[in-house]
């Protein structure tokens, strides 16, 4: 039997987990190079994000971005009614490294990390993790809006739902996001 999955996106945008003030001499940041003072305010800003993914799923989060990192959490919901009933909560978080390569523009890579909570086809998820790497590019074109849009090019989501364990390798998603920064 063939069970049919409906991927909920890990394409994350949201809240920082943690940053920490370390350096990041790899980077190639000048403002972070063989130190570990904290970047200037203006490198290192917070905002809310919203996004859309290919599935059509809508998110909304905090973000942080540094001269050399990008992370956050994000949160999305999906609800269905007709026949069986599905009501999925995701959180979601990302994080990496970025790097310059235009005076507004950034490279950055990293991992998303979520899960899904609620119920699918009227059977509830007992259990539910999506693991994979994303690569993006983010377009600053004025101080406090960040654009980005970004790949996750292979996705690995392992539930278990109403006693039924399934595994999802999921190739080429991804999603595009808009940023205000504080």
């Amino acid at each position: 039997m063939t069970t049919k999955n409906h991927t909920l996106k890990l394409c994350a945008v949201g809240l920082t987990l943690l940053q920490t003030n370390m350096t990041w001499a790899s980077c190639g940041c000048p403002s972070q190079q063989h130190t570990t003072k904290p970047a200037e305010t203006s490198s290192n800003r917070w905002g809310v994000q919203a996004s859309i993914v290919d599935s059509g799923t809508t998110s909304i989060g905090v973000v942080n971005y540094g001269e050399c990192h990008s992370a956050g959490f994000n949160v999305s919901g999906f609800l269905r009614t007709n026949g069986k009933s599905t009501n999925v909560f995701s959180p979601a978080f990302f994080g990496g490294p970025r790097f310059k390569v235009r005076e507004n523009t950034y490279f950055a890579f990293g991992v998303d990390i979520s899960t899904d909570i609620g119920k699918k086809d009227g059977r509830s998820i007992n259990s539910s993790v999506n693991v994979g790497p994303y690569v993006s590019i983010e377009y600053q074109p004025v101080s406090h809006i960040v654009l980005s849009a970004w790949i996750n090019p292979y996705t690995y989501q392992n539930q278990r739902i109403g006693g039924q364990r399934t595994t999802t390798h999921k190739f080429a998603a991804g999603g595009i996001g808009i940023s205000y920064l504080f």
